[in-house]
């Protein structure tokens, strides 16, 4: 799998914290944090990672996570701290290429509907369900291919991790939506393509000091994020 292009925006109390799209060339943030991010989230457009699949089209293992992890770190501090790199650890990325999982268990046919239930590990930010119903709309050509067109919506539902960093600090995803399309390719028995759009709110709790050296009070940020993501297939080895 290769990022080709990223999308995302945060909000937080109505206000836009940062907005990037990697396909807006030359646009300069004056704004050091937000740049510190846009520097991150650059560096992993064009990264490939390599997914081994076992006979069930479930992701056994990944190859190249570290790469990716130490492009995202060149945001610096501000990229590790505002939660964004824990959105492409090794749970996430699961989800994205496991599509397949989101198969029916018993035949289907063009207009068939069925729900589908999945949990991912995003580490310190704790554990993420999907529930989403998949509609089979049709058979469709999608490039020399022919696929069965699988539209999806649904929910996302975070929990906290149960170890928070060093600092106290936790993280956690709390209240998404997702929605899209995906075409599967019986051939390779795998989706070739997808195309999503995530909306969802991060719960970040840090720990701040009381005065006269009592017990910390913890102190709850939420921010709106949204997502535009397109995975493609790029070889089968």
């Amino acid at each position: 799998m290769e990022f080709l292009s990223l999308r995302m925006d945060s909000s937080q109390g109505g206000r836009t914290n940062f907005t990037y799209n990697s396909d807006v060339k030359g646009v300069a943030s004056q704004d050091r944090a937000t740049a510190a991010i846009d520097k991150g989230l650059g560096g992993i457009i064009g990264v490939k990672l390599d997914f081994f699949l076992n006979a069930t089209n479930g992701v056994d293992r990944i190859e190249g996570v570290d790469t990716m992890m130490n492009r995202l770190s060149s945001g610096g501090p501000t990229m590790n701290s505002s939660g964004i790199k824990n959105m492409f650890n090794k749970g996430t990325l699961q989800q994205m290429i496991g599509e397949s999982q989101y198969l029916p268990p018993q035949p289907v046919q063009p207009g068939d509907k069925w729900p589908i239930q999945t949990q991912a590990d995003l580490g310190e930010m704790g554990s993420l369900t999907v529930s989403n119903n998949i509609t089979f709309a049709q058979w469709e050509k999608h490039g020399p291919r022919l696929c069965a067109r699988l539209e999806f919506e649904g929910t996302y539902q975070g929990k906290p991790g149960e170890n928070p960093d060093p600092t106290g600090m936790s993280m956690a995803i709390q209240d998404g939506t997702t929605s899209g399309v995906s075409w599967f390719d019986p051939e390779l028995g795998m989706v070739i393509d997808s195309d999503a759009d995530q909306d969802m709110t991060m719960s970040i709790t840090i720990p701040m000091p009381a005065r006269g050296g009592g017990k910390p009070t913890p102190q709850t940020m939420k921010m709106a994020m949204h997502q535009v993501l397109n995975v493609k297939l790029d070889s089968v080895k």
